[in-house]
């Protein structure tokens, strides 16, 4: 509910309401939320689409330009050749990138792996690099601190794993799930990374059982985490797996050194 009742409220402030969306209904993720529409017989709406606070951003950026709100969502609006734009600066790209339609409508990007890395690197420490203008630096910065500050806006309040590795990383990176398991995470500047680091794994079958043991093995080969923080997140490190009667008889387990 804090996630439907956000975007309602992000809705009711630009003058519009669910109907303006056109990222299409979702049952939510939350499995006792669904549970509880199901029983009041009430279908998801719009607002349960976990791509619905993204296409009120663009409605309200829109709304703050002026231009068309009935085909926002596609590819040649200026809403996404801006977004387009600022992504194919952070990424070190052309703005000329293959698109496709995602699950929600909105344009979906094809760049190499090694670009989304550089993307996160540059959006956790924009200070500095080529090609990222004082506004999108300040931008990125109210980003990673409001991702940081409200972890439970960025995945879920319960069992999910974006939200938790930003809880255990306690403000050291911002991370962010994405479909057919790719995963991307920018470490702040530190230490051991004085300019930052961006990370970006991808699962080549996208399933997303792999997925949270290699992005810790990752951050623990990397020193990103230490061993404490690496304990608050042992059930993605090495989630156990168990059988119909609930004996655990095994778990998923890494298999990689990285060279760097």
């Amino acid at each position: 509910p804090i996630h439907t009742e956000t975007v309602a409220r992000m809705l009711d402030r630009i003058g519009l309401s669910e109907s303006a969306l056109m990222c299409g209904p979702q049952p939510p993720y939350s499995e006792p939320v669904a549970r509880q529409l199901d029983r009041e017989g009430r279908a998801p709406s719009q607002l349960h689409n976990n791509c619905s606070g993204k296409h009120t951003g663009m409605l309200a950026t829109a709304v703050h330009r002026g231009l068309s709100l009935e085909d926002y969502v596609a590819p040649a609006h200026p809403i996404q050749r801006a977004i387009v734009g600022v992504f194919a600066r952070l990424a070190g790209l052309d703005d000329n990138l293959p698109t496709a339609i995602d699950g929600c409508s909105a344009p979906t990007f094809g760049v190499p792996l090694r670009s989304i890395a550089i993307a996160f690197a540059r959006l956790a420490n924009p200070a500095g690099a080529e090609g990222i203008d004082p506004a999108t630096a300040e931008a990125s910065k109210r980003l990673v601190a409001a991702m940081i500050a409200h972890p439970e806006m960025v995945g879920g309040t319960h069992g999910r794993f974006d939200t938790d590795l930003l809880r255990a990383s306690h403000g050291k990176l911002v991370c962010k799930v994405g479909a057919e398991a790719v995963y991307s995470v920018g470490v702040l500047p530190c230490e051991r990374y004085p300019r930052g680091l961006g990370i970006a794994i991808k699962v080549e079958d996208g399933s997303y059982r792999g997925m949270g043991p290699a992005v810790i093995e990752t951050l623990a080969q990397l020193s990103v985490l230490d061993e404490a923080e690496i304990g608050e997140l042992v059930s993605y490190h090495r989630p156990k797996i168990d059988n119909r009667r609930g004996l655990v008889v095994g778990e998923v387990r890494t298999a990689f050194t990285l060279e760097t």
